[in-house]
Order: C-alpha cells, then sequence, then structure tokens
C-alpha cells in the first residue's frame, strides 16, 4: 500500500505530506506510526526527515529487531516520497511483538557495497559491512519512548505493540529514568586479578539495611550494560520495597571488550575461579553476603546467558540458580551462528550440544534452579534452548523456559532478568 493511501486511517491525512503541518503533527503523535490491520497485526510506519541545512544521507537503513533479517543482503532502505523532505518504511507487525530498532543515516562511503566472490565470501562481506554500520545506528528522534540514558539510549528506539509484558519496576523506571544517577549508586571496584593477569572492574549495589546479615548474592554479566545503559538499580529497589525480591547484594562484572567477552564467557573455568576465588571474597569483605548455594544466581544473556548456566553447573555447590536468557549454546560450532538465517538450519543442530556434556556430568547430585528465556524470532536458539531444557529436566533439575514474541533484544531482556530473580527467590 503507498504512503499517501495508507495515511488516509491516521490523523495525518488533513495535511499534506512533508509540510511543517504534517511534520509538527507526527512530533505530536510520535513514530512509527500504528494503523490497525486485524486483531492481530499492525502496520508500522517508519519516518525520516532529511533536512536541507545538514548534509545529504546516501541512505537510510533500518534494522528492527526480530523483525527484519539483517542477514539479507537486501538492507531494510526507507524511501523518498515523491520529492518531499520524507522518507518511509512500511513493514506489518503481530500484535503480540515487542523490540527495538535503529535508524542507520549514513553517507556515501558506508552504504551497502556489491559483493563478490562466493556465496560464503559475499556473507562474510554482509556480516562486515552490517558491523561497521552499527557506528551509525540512532534512535528514531520523533519516537516518544526513547530512553535518554547512556549510549544504548542513543542508538536505539523502543516499540511496545503488547505493553502488558512491561513490569511494573521498568515501567517506574521508565517514568522516573532521569530523576537520579543510579549508576552512582553503586560502588565501582579495581583490582589486580592475579587469575586472570590483568585489572578487571566491577560494581557492587545492595537493597539491604545494615542491620541485614547471609544476604543473597546475585551475580550479573554485561555489568557494564546493567550500571551504565540500563540501570537495572532502580528496578531492584522496587521490586525489594514491594516485597518481591529478597534484600539481596548484586554484582555486576565489566566484559571490559568484545574480545574479552567472547574469551571470558565462552564456558571459561579461568574467569569463574576468578569470580569465586577473587571476586566473592572482596565482596564479602564489605557486604554480610550468603555462602549458601541455594540463596545465589548467576545472570546473563547471550553468551552471557551460555556462561550463567555454565557456571552453575560446573560449580553447584557455589551457584545453586541461574538465569539464562537467549544463551548461546550453539558455542563452539560458529558454523550455526554463521549460518542461522538459512532456512534449514535447525536441520543441522548437533545431536549432542558442549553444555549437554556439562550437564549429564553434573547429574542430580545437586538440584539446580534454572530459569530460562529465549524469542520467538530468534531462529535456532529456540531449539538449542530447548533442548537444553530438556537435558536439565531428565537429570531432576528444576528448569522452566519462556518464549517471548520477540528477538536477541536487551529491551526483553531486561523483563525476563527482574521475572527471573521474582521465579528463582520464589523458589
Amino acid at each position: 500500500m503507498v504512503l499517501n493511501t495508507l495515511l488516509k486511517q491516521t490523523e495525518l491525512e488533513q495535511f499534506s505530506i512533508g509540510s511543517s503541518q504534517w511534520w509538527d503533527k507526527v512530533a505530536s503523535i510520535g513514530t512509527p506510526i500504528q494503523v490497525p490491520l486485524s486483531p492481530n497485526q499492525t502496520q508500522l510506519i517508519f519516518l525520516w526527515r532529511e533536512e536541507e541545512s545538514k548534509p545529504q544521507h546516501h541512505s537510510i537503513y533500518l534494522d528492527i529487531n526480530g523483525v527484519i533479517n539483517h542477514h539479507d543482503f537486501n538492507a531494510a532502505e526507507l524511501t523518498r516520497f515523491e520529492d518531499t523532505d520524507v522518507y518511509y518504511f512500511i513493514c506489518d507487525v503481530e500484535n503480540s511483538w515487542n523490540g527495538t530498532y535503529a535508524l542507520i543515516p549514513v553517507p556515501e562511503e558506508a552504504a551497502q557495497p556489491a559483493y563478490c566472490g562466493n556465496h560464503e565470501q559475499q556473507i562474510a562481506q554482509h556480516r562486515n559491512w552490517i558491523m561497521k554500520r552499527r557506528q551509525h545506528h540512532i534512535a528514531d528522534p520523533l519516537n516518544k519512548l526513547n530512553i535518554k540514558h547512556g549510549k544504548w539510549g542513543e542508538m536505539h528506539s523502543r516499540i511496545y505493540l503488547d505493553p502488558t509484558v512491561i513490569h511494573p519496576a521498568w515501567q517506574d523506571f521508565d517514568e522516573h529514568h532521569c530523576a537520579n544517577d543510579w549508576s552512582s549508586q553503586c560502588r565501582t571496584h579495581l583490582y589486580q586479578s592475579d587469575i586472570l593477569q590483568q585489572k578487571r572492574r566491577f560494581w557492587t549495589y545492595s537493597t539491604a539495611s545494615q542491620r541485614d546479615s547471609d544476604l543473597p548474592l546475585v551475580i550479573v554479566l554485561d555489568g557494564e550494560f546493567w550500571v551504565e545503559s540500563l540501570p537495572i538499580m532502580r528496578p531492584l529497589k522496587y521490586c525489594t520495597e514491594k516485597d518481591q525480591l529478597p534484600s539481596a547484594v548484586y554484582v555486576m562484572i565489566d566484559a571490559i571488550s568484545f574480545a574479552q567477552r567472547a574469551e571470558d564467557l565462552t564456558c571459561n573455568p579461568t574467569f569463574w575461579q576468578a569470580v569465586i576465588e577473587e571476586i566473592i571474597p572482596l565482596v564479602a569483605e564489605q557486604y554480610p553476603i550468603t555462602n549458601q548455594n541455594n540463596k545465589t544466581v548467576v545472570a546473563g544473556q547471550s553468551y552471557g546467558g551460555l556462561s550463567a548456566l555454565y557456571a552453575s553447573v560446573n560449580w553447584p555447590q557455589r551457584f545453586g540458580n541461574a538465569i539464562s536468557q537467549s544463551g548461546s549454546f550453539w558455542w563452539p560450532n560458529y558454523s550455526l551462528m554463521h549460518n542461522c538465517h538459512q532456512p534449514d538450519i535447525v536441520q543441522s543442530l548437533p545431536e549432542t550440544l558442549y553444555m549437554e556434556g556439562d550437564i549429564q556430568l553434573l547429574g542430580s547430585q545437586h538440584k539446580l534452579n534454572v530459569y530460562m528465556e529465549v524469542g520467538q524470532r530468534e531462529d535456532m536458539m529456540i531449539p538449542l534452548s530447548q533442548q537444553i531444557s530438556k537435558r536439565l529436566s531428565e537429570n531432576n533439575h528444576n528448569v522452566i523456559i519462556e518464549l517471548y514474541d520477540g528477538g536477541h533484544d536487551r529491551l526483553i531482556w531486561r523483563e525476563g532478568l527482574i521475572k527471573g530473580l521474582i521465579w528463582l527467590f520464589n523458589q
């Protein structure tokens, strides 16, 4: 359906497309413009204003998490409407979907190149371009749900077609996230790790009073994100005050870099030796934390989701609970990840995953509580997570796996992190 026909179903029909009055109305409504298609689907209209007073962009691309397949060689690109300053993109989405998107305005030198060579070489070239264009990701200036805090909020906008999934703790955050610098309420710890032979950083945050003792301990991986980019401290405080979570000490461990993260979080026993022998004792010097495994949680997403479960399965006497969100259970079979866009990828899943061996070795001598979740739009991640969940259940561990309508998306992980903690502390 063409743009002017589609807009007749909206409040914008009374204005000429691209006029100042039209743009004023767009700004008051907020983007993307939502047009109901059916009880189950909505049409989304993404808009961009290419202002003449600024350097002109060669292309404006769009990445919608879980909706647009960025592995597709034909990158999603906004179209100019006639000779106006309006660029638009239209897509249909199920009403159960929630997620993030980014607009990607680029100069000519950053536009999608022509690929050459065989199919595998073209895949590598496309992947390289996708990685490079990330520096151009920006939040939609017209989106009224933007998070005005940290780099993640500067590069992503939100859409909630099903706002019922938002936990009240995050609703509270969304309404008040500018009121405090929550990261300043964490303690920052820098130390020289003898085990890892490098300087490391982590943060601690306590929801307890000074009189509390034997406090539950929660280890959160990718800590810099949950401290600086999407601070989780206010939601944790909210849930504690509402008696949904016990008073606890939270330890957020810095990933440092993509390369260090890929080394630490891919089933690395040395990393977890440092956590157990160095980080936890440092935390215990300042907080009266528990040494009980059933009151200790490890939480992570993607590589972190893999690592959180790895820690619990291999050190169950210390970590009795795990939150594994969109765990990278394909590791170390990188071809599964690199070719996950192929329609027949599920048929090439290995019969046994790396983590299954560790689960089998543990057996049922220690009973773990594991909260797992994965997005319905994460392709082969679904059967991988289900395979791991099944193996845990077969060994009599207490496991729940939740499927949400979304992709590999921190916006949804923030909800699952809170829900997972509440579930675990009620077991």
